[in-house]
This record gives C-alpha cells, sequence and structure tokens, in this order.
C-alpha cells in the first residue's frame, strides 16, 4: 500500500508540473524591454523617449525583475528583423516587452505589450497614461503590473516604494533625460549639447 500510495502522490505532482508547464507556458524570470520608437522623428523626442526607456528598466529592476541594460537592447530599435524569439535568445529573456510612448508637453503615454518568447501570440497589454509631473509615479505602476503579470512577489519594502507617488517638475526632468541621453553617446557634439 505505501508504495501504491507514493506512486499516487509521484504521479499527482507530475500531474500539477505537468499542467503548470504544458498549459500555463514555462515562467518569466527575465524580461527585455526594447526601446521606444520614435514615432514623431522628433530629435528632442528622441532623448527625452530614451531617458525614459532607461529610467524604466531601473524601475522594473529595483522591483526585482531581471532585464537586459539599455546598451544590450539598443540595437534593436534600428533592427526590425528579429523575432521575440531570436531576441529572447540573445537577451537570455523569456519574454520581450515592446510598445510605444508618447512624451508631451503635459502628459506622458507608454503603451506595452508582453510576448512570451516560449508561445505565440500577445500575453499581455497595456496602456498607461499620466500627466508629466507624474511620471515617476507612472513608471512605478508600470512596474507594479509587469510585476503581477509575471507572477513576482515584491518584498514590502518594494511594494511600499512603488506604490508611493512621486512628482516632478516637469521641465526640469526633461532637461535631466536629454541631458542623460547626450553625456552616454559621448560625442564631442552631444557632450557640447549636454552642457
Amino acid at each position: 500500500r505505501g508504495i501504491v500510495a507514493a506512486a499516487v502522490v509521484a504521479a499527482l505532482g507530475f500531474g500539477g508540473w505537468w499542467a503548470t508547464g504544458a498549459v500555463g507556458g514555462p515562467s518569466i524570470q527575465s524580461l527585455a524591454l526594447l526601446p521606444f520608437e520614435n514615432e514623431l522623428f522628433d530629435a528632442e523626442q528622441t532623448a527625452v523617449l530614451a531617458g525614459l526607456h532607461l529610467s524604466l528598466i531601473g524601475e522594473l529592476q529595483q522591483a526585482g525583475l531581471r532585464l537586459p541594460s539599455r546598451r544590450s537592447v539598443i540595437r534593436y530599435l534600428e533592427e526590425s528583423t528579429s523575432s521575440v524569439a531570436e531576441i529572447g535568445a540573445e537577451q537570455g529573456a523569456d519574454a520581450v516587452l515592446e510598445g510605444r510612448a508618447e512624451y508631451g508637453e503635459d502628459s506622458v503615454s507608454v503603451t506595452l505589450q508582453m510576448t512570451d518568447v516560449h508561445s505565440p501570440g500577445v500575453r499581455w497589454s497595456r496602456t498607461f497614461q499620466s500627466a508629466t509631473r507624474d511620471v515617476v509615479t507612472l513608471q512605478r505602476e508600470i512596474a507594479r503590473a509587469v510585476a503581477d503579470e509575471v507572477g513576482l512577489q515584491l518584498t514590502d519594502e518594494v511594494a511600499a516604494r512603488l506604490a508611493t507617488a512621486s512628482e516632478v517638475d516637469p521641465e526640469s526632468h526633461q532637461l535631466a533625460l536629454r541631458g542623460n541621453y547626450h553625456i552616454r553617446r559621448l560625442t564631442p557634439q552631444d557632450l557640447e549639447i549636454a552642457e
């Protein structure tokens, strides 16, 4: 009887694992957030969106998610031929986050969609919007939503930080984003602009 009971327990355990693995798909432990395209083809918007992308990567990492750096994924901005599966393999990511962002004078909008590397189709998508003064709060809202989607258990400290609202001066914040963008490019022209 003991052997039979052990076999039943083992079978149930395997069945639970199979249901999770086969039906639910592999768990997402690492994400690649692709850079936002500049749909307005505005040089100033390029700098701001680059800063927003970098800041959002930081927020997601602080929440406990594993993401490759902006430097690792920046090439996908110019290269549109790589599939989600290829990007996942190259970046060691289980899912890819891509989308668009609009950083206006008064408002910020970020639309994201998550695609699981191991299964076709969009897994999750959502649009986030806020006033420009609330852009940091917006980034924290995005980090919470992504963490919830992948089932990441946040620590009490992280959850409290992500729930905290934070305002910025819109003009100063945009100047900071642009300055950081040009400094990181390290060309003489960019360094001059950053000053």
